[in-house]
């Protein structure tokens, strides 16, 4: 902690952790820092006097999906609301004392540029976090908000190409097509603002993943629970969805999955060539670990008051191409039935001849991701990133032996098992990637300058 002095509780308060990156920052806290206590923001699901034991169910289902049921005396629940000031719980704001807060909630879902509630609800839960955490009982010496490598959405096509800047955005320049994406750029404007106007009492870390796909898996995983080595495939559905011409039965209604068969799912708007973003959950969320402590208690020093960190996979890159021929390995008909097609021929020729079954399948599925898919190739440079945690922090770093392709492959082979319509599964003859063999990676370096540690 800065100057060693102050009084807490608890090191680090988070909250997202009902969610996939904020359980996963969870465990890494709890696996490297056997000594610390956590606090955790959970939204009660009944309101009244029950919500805080209803909290406290909540964190006991997350503990064990991670494996960590044993470390539950380590961390404290805190019910509460991001939607609401202070929480809805000022008393517990009152009485929190951790040196780092960490925002890692948000609302995720992949939707069509327009959609209000996203951009919304991502700006004002930011802004919520920020006004507690300055009312706070202890105010802390860092908050950290994670964003999304995402948020740089530009005009153009997969042949033109920029850097991505370790700094804030000028909003006028991103020309985003996807709505979560511009919800964080519109949060990482509210704290460029708050960062001129002075109006921060602590520093403040902004981190940037992309895609986050599943685990590698660590050891530190394996070890605690095996079986969660098979996880949350949410991200990389849709994208399988297109590929494969699949819309997930849950969520697609009879009429859209009704349409699949036709023409809907059987055209993808981007080149095989097109670069897709893809970490593991393990490096993301173990580095924003890592730096936030380093960061908050162990005191290393921001210029301006911030750091901006691009948590991005940049050494082993894949194509839409690469996942194309994953999914042709483990259903080839599927596959083969979709077509690439430019985005100028889809908007032009193709979307019109669609029935209004399969144009709603494409507002679903595959439109928000276009603006992704093809928009400007960019520079994912880590260096800040390495300079403090070392350049093999990421599992896909070549250091590693990881092999990206195989790593994929097993996640997508388990999305379509876990996700996709009934009958939709890989067949069990599909080939399976080998497992991940030792050497596992050494822990990540968590030195810093001379006396700095988590």
């Amino acid at each position: 902690m800065t100057g060693g002095e102050r009084m807490r509780d608890h090191l680090v308060f988070l909250d997202g952790v009902t969610g996939y990156l904020g359980r996963w920052t969870l465990f890494w806290l709890l696996d490297e820092l056997p000594d610390e206590r956590f606090a955790v923001l959970i939204r009660p699901e009944t309101r009244g006097a029950g919500g805080a034991a209803d909290a406290g169910r909540r964190l006991d289902a997350v503990l064990e999906s991670i494996g960590m049921a044993s470390e539950r005396h380590r961390v404290t629940p805190v019910a509460g609301d991001l939607s609401t000031p202070l929480f809805g719980n000022p008393e517990a704001v009152a009485a929190l004392r951790a040196p780092v807060w960490m925002h890692i909630a948000g609302d995720v879902r992949f939707v069509k540029l327009g959609t209000r509630r996203s951009s919304e609800r991502n700006r004002g839960q930011t802004a919520t976090f920020l006004d507690a955490a300055r009312r706070a009982g202890g105010v802390p010496t860092t908050v950290c908000h994670t964003s999304t490598f995402y948020a740089f959405e530009r005009a153009g096509t997969p042949r033109d190409r920029y850097t991505v800047p370790e700094d804030f955005l000028d909003p006028g320049e991103m020309q985003h097509h996807n709505g979560y994406g511009a919800s964080k750029l519109e949060a990482e404007t509210l704290l460029r603002e708050e960062v001129r106007a002075g109006a921060l009492p602590f520093k403040l870390l902004v981190f940037r993943p992309d895609v986050i796909a599943h685990h590698i898996p660590a050891p530190a995983v394996a070890r605690r629970n095996p079986g969660l080595l098979v996880d949350d495939f949410r991200v990389m559905f849709g994208l399988l969805a297109a590929l494969m011409g699949r819309p997930e039965g849950a969520s697609a209604g009879g009429a859209v999955a009704g349409a699949v068969g036709g023409s809907a799912g059987r055209y993808l708007p981007v080149d095989s060539a097109t670069p897709l973003y893809a970490s593991d959950v393990d490096s993301t969320t173990r580095a924003m670990a890592n730096l936030a402590v380093l960061f908050g208690d162990g005191g290393l020093p921001v210029d301006g008051g911030y750091r901006v960190f691009n948590l991005a996979n940049r050494w082993q890159p894949l194509t839409c191409g690469d996942l194309r021929a994953i999914c042709a390995a483990l259903d080839p008909a599927a596959t083969a039935a979709v077509r690439h097609v430019s985005l100028e021929e889809f908007r032009t020729t193709v979307r019109p001849r669609l029935s209004a079954e399969e144009r709603l399948y494409y507002t679903t599925f595959i439109e928000p991701f276009v603006g992704y898919l093809n928009r400007p190739r960019t520079d994912p440079r880590t260096a800040n990133v390495d300079a403090v945690l070392g350049e093999d922090w990421h599992l896909l770093h070549p250091g590693h032996g990881r092999d990206a392709r195989a790593w994929l492959a097993g996640g997508v082979r388990a999305a379509l098992g876990q996700r996709c319509a009934a009958g939709a599964a890989a067949p069990a003859a599909a080939p399976t990637p080998a497992p991940y063999p030792p050497p596992y990676p050494p822990p990540l370096p968590v030195a810093g300058p001379a006396g700095a540690r988590p």
